[in-house]
């Protein structure tokens, strides 16, 4: 991120695209996720990671960017508010920001995708986990190892470390994908809406509510079983999944050209404050990640971001500096957002009530 500086120096403008754990910190991700009904997979993981020093600006420099010091996630995040004409991200990701940002769908190209539905009596299920931790692989095989036993038929196929054409010539062949238990769901969970795939997923609009409508159906820990059942033994209902899925896609939602032109408007409505996403998870939650010492330059980076973008109006700013999270600053200096321009989608989401990204080209 030290580019930043010398970019917006040079009068460039910038927009910063954030995703997953080079922002996502530990007990934040925690807070939110179980808010939401999941579980953080990679809590424990991260809390044994011993804590690097970080007690200046140079010690971060040194570190991996997946790094789970909260000092290493919190100078990304800040680095990208300061300086970022516009961020794009999504709420489980997003867990330390603190300025207004916009959501987009990951990007990729439709045409590279076979869309078929097979409509099989036993279907092909494809589960083809980049993380097994993450997506949460162990309760989701299982699962279908139980269900196996009771005599449901199915086929299938657990996809790890092959090449991206390899994943896209299966899943034109699969009738179901199994994307993830965790909170949200990915770009690989787009590509098989794209190839004619009922996709299932940890995903919840509340959680991460833009683009709106995905037609991803819902799994968690207490559902996956019976929901994975449904669509296994309910071959109509798959039909009219896929075909839903495919429709979607075909709207525009993730391809290259709809979400450039997407962040080229951020561009000018963040100038505005009509932004899609307004963060509460940090600003009320700061206890919760005071057990790691905030370097001085990034409590005056947070007091900075406060003063140019403001924050919502019950952020108690005395209490985070008392945490030593901002350069002390007065409560009545922060400007604060218009909350009648806003609405809750679910825990710790606020959105702007224009917010309804959707197909632009």
């Amino acid at each position: 991120m030290v580019d930043l500086p010398v970019l917006k120096s040079l009068g460039k403008t910038v927009i910063a695209r954030q995703c997953g754990s080079e922002v996502r910190d530990t007990e934040l991700a925690q807070i939110f996720w179980q808010a939401h009904g999941s579980e953080y997979p990679n809590y424990e993981q991260d809390r044994q990671t011993p804590p690097a020093d970080c007690s200046s600006e140079y010690n971060v420099f040194g570190l991996d960017r997946y790094h789970p010091t909260f000092a290493n996630k919190l100078h990304t995040t800040r680095m990208a508010e300061m300086y970022a004409d516009s961020i794009i991200s999504g709420p489980p990701s997003q867990t330390l920001g603190i300025r207004p940002y916009f959501q987009t769908g990951p990007i990729f190209d439709v045409r590279d995708f076979s869309f078929k539905v097979p409509r099989r009596q036993a279907p092909v299920i494809v589960h083809a986990p980049s993380n097994m931790r993450f997506k949460r692989s162990d309760i989701i095989l299982d699962c279908l190892q139980q269900l196996r036993d009771d005599g449901v038929h199915f086929h299938l196929k657990v996809l790890r470390n092959m090449p991206h054409e390899v994943i896209r010539a299966e899943l034109a062949e699969a009738d179901i994908l199994i994307d993830q238990l965790s909170c949200g769901c990915g770009t690989l969970a787009y590509e098989g809406m794209a190839s004619g795939c009922v996709v299932l997923g940890g995903h919840k609009d509340a959680a991460s509510p833009l683009p709106r409508n995905r037609p991803v159906t819902h799994i968690s820990v207490s559902t996956i079983k019976e929901t994975v059942r449904q669509v296994i033994q309910d071959l109509p209902l798959r039909i009219r999944l896929a075909a839903s899925a495919r429709e979607y896609i075909n709207d525009g939602y993730g391809s290259p050209a709809s979400v450039a032109e997407y962040m080229l408007q951020s561009i000018e409505r963040a100038g505005k404050n009509d932004c899609d996403l307004y963060p509460v998870l940090f600003t009320a939650n700061a206890d919760a990640i005071a057990h790691e010492p905030c370097p001085e330059y990034l409590r005056e980076m947070t007091r900075l971001i406060f003063l140019n973008h403001g924050t919502h109006e019950s952020t108690d700013v005395t209490r985070l500096v008392a945490a030593g999270l901002v350069s002390p600053t007065e409560n009545t200096e922060v400007p604060r957002w218009d909350n009648n321009s806003l609405q809750e989608e679910g825990p710790w989401v606020l959105t702007g009530k224009k917010a309804t990204y959707g197909r632009t080209v």
